[in-house]
């Protein structure tokens, strides 16, 4: 899935707030985030219905939210972020 945060009409904090609210949204599927060409790409681990779901819940201005194939793990390999725990 792909977030897009459209700077021009989010400048600045905005940017920022709604950038941190997608994140949190999906950080405890434990799944990488990625963030590239003004996009935050998400794995899909549910169904593109409610994970396009979850993202305009957030009533963020100025979010478009498209499900596509893209390559993710080009920076990191999937996998291969620290493993941490809850306890």
């Amino acid at each position: 899935m792909r977030a897009k945060l459209l700077g021009d009409l989010c400048p600045g904090l905005e940017l920022v707030r709604q950038a941190a609210r997608i994140g949190h949204a999906f950080g405890n599927q434990h799944v990488p985030v990625e963030v590239e060409d003004g996009e935050i790409r998400i794995p899909i681990t549910t169904s593109p219905e409610l994970a396009a779901g979850t993202v305009r819940a957030l009533g963020l201005d100025g979010v478009e939210v498209s499900v596509g194939l893209v390559q993710l793990g080009k920076d990191q390999p999937i996998g291969a972020q620290a493993a941490h725990g809850h306890g």
